[in-house]
């Protein structure tokens, strides 16, 4: 049909709108073309209401492409179905030359999806380190929560990314913050066995021994979260100056977590968190 174009995708072809194919194949001549013809450039396209930026963006062929269409109008912020804009597929992805530009032109660094994540929340679940550092420059918030109560610095620990939990916490987010679950960044981290995200915490000095002594709604401290297999983050706790009896709730709770490897009344969700938080791009 006139104005579309067949556009090779991951799962076969897809008829995209002109302006969108060109967009995502970042081919930049033409795409100028059909700005100059006057093309809408804010059009939301199919299921995901995908914008021209959004496929330039999300592809990741051409920061010129995504360039082209922020300085003919094209709305950085503008969200898709799942209230993702173009900032939070950016930060999601490799190219940080994408997220410096759309920054420039006032993409927000503070907006969420529908899963209440923000850009920062997208990076630190991908383990974008410096994607991260450039949020935080642009004022990111720190410690803002998702609808689970994830803050990105959760995220960062749920999926074992400990240069960038480093970097969060060296920038000021907390890791002392609860989740929905009561849970702080070092009980997902021990809970999961992050070894390098749990020493990130402890030689943080920032908040590490408030996370360490904390129990979360279910009445567990980190050092009661961590399983067997998980030598090394115990390694840790211990070096921390911590014993086995952990004052926890019930009193049997590090008895179960030591000697068979699980903790009773371990909180069911950590497995929901960890797919919460990876996906999409984050969000």
């Amino acid at each position: 049909p006139k104005g579309l174009y067949c556009h090779a995708t991951h799962n076969g072809m897809s008829t995209l709108p002109k302006c969108h194919a060109l967009a995502a194949a970042g081919n930049v001549a033409a795409l100028m073309k059909e700005i100059e013809g006057g093309v809408n450039v804010h059009e939301p396209h199919g299921r995901m209401k995908f914008t021209p930026l959004h496929y330039a963006v999300d592809k990741g062929h051409s920061v010129l492409a995504a360039e082209l269409l922020l300085k003919s109008g094209a709305d950085p912020n503008a969200k898709d179905l799942h209230g993702a804009s173009p900032v939070h597929w950016a930060a999601g992805g490799e190219i940080l030359e994408l997220v410096a530009l759309l920054l420039v032109h006032h993409g927000y660094t503070h907006a969420d999806d529908n899963n209440g994540a923000t850009p920062l929340h997208w990076a630190a679940a991908k383990g974008r380190l410096e994607i991260i550092g450039e949020l935080i420059k642009k004022q990111a918030p720190l410690d803002q929560m998702d609808n689970l109560g994830l803050t990105p610095l959760h995220r960062a620990c749920l999926m074992g990314h400990h240069e960038c939990a480093a970097a969060l916490i060296k920038a000021g987010a907390d890791p002392a913050h609860k989740d929905r679950d009561g849970n702080t960044t070092l009980h997902l981290a021990c809970e999961g066995g992050q070894v390098g995200v749990v020493r990130a915490i402890l030689s943080s000095g920032a908040g590490a021994g408030a996370a360490f002594g904390t129990m979360n709604d279910a009445g567990f401290t980190p050092m009661a979260l961590v399983e067997r297999g998980h030598k090394g983050a115990l390694g840790l706790l211990l070096e921390f100056q911590a014993t086995l009896k952990v004052p926890s709730k019930p009193p049997q709770a590090d008895i179960f977590a030591h000697v068979f490897g699980r903790s009773a009344g371990q909180p069911q969700n950590w497995g929901t968190k960890v797919a919460r938080a990876s996906e999409g791009g984050g969000g």
